[in-house]
């Protein structure tokens, strides 16, 4: 535990606060002082256990240079990756996709605020296909379509909010529509015209009736074409074949997630309003499947096929630190690929500690 302290007490003093993780603590209307303090206890209460490994920082971008030129983060949501390991992050403020290479070399921007064609007004979410890139915006109800070189190539009208979005290698389009009605299903499949082919998913938590409980989801698909489905404010991740079959419920057994998950269950039953977010992201593996959550640290579980916890990865970085996002490189060197919100909107590059490549 001596690591873990020293880790605590220096990290602590790093940057300045988030109200995301403030929020988590419950300390939003005090002192920095007393959150610092507040997540130190955290950190005690939910230390990385026996079979946890710390991942290191290797390097984060844009970087300095990059951002004298004007190309900087300020309100990226999603990062994806190709077969070259080149990274594409969408950016709401600058209504733009970024593309960088694997070191972080700026390579190209594309996109600008609009109405027209490869313009955006929000662009909410991105997804890295075999040969393109999706972008769902929820304000022209549109998705929009580009090749990897960032050209633009076509959109479609879609008439929903899609919050999350995913392709499988046969070209077929998943979208988790914003739930405004109660009958909603949790996802939509759609060709590349832009047509529903078909939906699935129920919701699983609270009153299904009432659409405002939070059934909210983040998807993704694997090489199998087989659809993972994890409820962003309970630890539950549901695998669905190609034909939208329910084939597996996941209950993720982790301490930290489940503090959280019984407040948010607390909140469904007195009627409130508060949920705090469990799992942040999921990333299909070739064996399972990886989720990421940031409360009191930043950690991500590689879970296999039975639904065990196979590996878990941790760092700190300081107590006002959130991560949106995570890629993992499994071939060649094992890396995480971490778009870190606060306290500043960069994309960081991990690997396992002690691990020689």
């Amino acid at each position: 535990m001596k690591r873990y302290k020293s880790l605590i007490y220096s990290s602590a003093l790093m940057l300045t606060i988030n109200i995301g993780i403030a929020g988590y603590l419950g300390q939003d209307n005090k002192s920095e002082e007393k959150q610092i303090e507040q997540w130190k206890k955290n950190i005690k209460k939910y230390p990385p256990s026996k079979y946890s490994k710390e991942i290191e920082l290797l390097f984060s971008f844009p970087d300095a240079d990059l951002q004298e030129k004007n190309i900087y983060l300020w309100g990226a949501k999603n990062i994806g990756i190709d077969h070259a390991g080149n990274v594409y992050v969408i950016d709401s403020r600058w209504k733009s996709i970024f593309k960088f290479d694997s070191k972080g070399t700026f390579i190209k921007r594309q996109g600008r605020n609009g109405q027209g064609p490869g313009e955006f007004m929000n662009p909410y979410c991105m997804y890295v296909a075999d040969k393109y890139v999706l972008v769902s915006d929820t304000s022209k109800y549109e998705i929009l379509i580009f090749d990897l070189e960032l050209n633009y190539k076509k959109s479609f009208k879609v008439f929903k909010a899609y919050m999350e979005i995913a392709a499988n290698n046969d070209g077929l389009i998943y979208g988790a529509p914003m739930r405004m009605k109660s009958d909603m299903p949790l996802v939509d499949v759609l060709n590349d015209e832009g047509q529903i082919l078909f939906s699935f998913g129920k919701p699983m938590f609270g009153n299904a009736q009432k659409w405002s409980i939070p059934n909210f989801i983040k998807i993704d698909v694997n090489e199998n074409k087989e659809v993972y489905v994890a409820f962003q404010h309970f630890s539950t991740v549901c695998k669905y074949d190609k034909k939208g079959q329910l084939t597996a419920v996941y209950k993720i057994n982790n301490a930290a997630m489940k503090e959280r998950e019984k407040s948010n269950v607390n909140s469904i039953q007195n009627n409130e309003r508060v949920y705090w977010p469990v799992i942040y992201r999921i990333r299909a593996g070739k064996q399972g499947f990886y989720i990421m959550h940031n409360a009191p640290f930043t950690q991500i579980l590689e879970i296999n096929e039975k639904g065990e916890i196979k590996n878990d990865y941790w760092f700190v970085r300081s107590y006002d630190y959130i991560a949106d996002d995570f890629l993992v490189k499994e071939n060649g060197e094992f890396k995480f690929i971490v778009l870190q919100r606060s306290p500043q909107n960069q994309i960081e590059v991990f690997r396992p500690k002690n691990d020689k490549f």
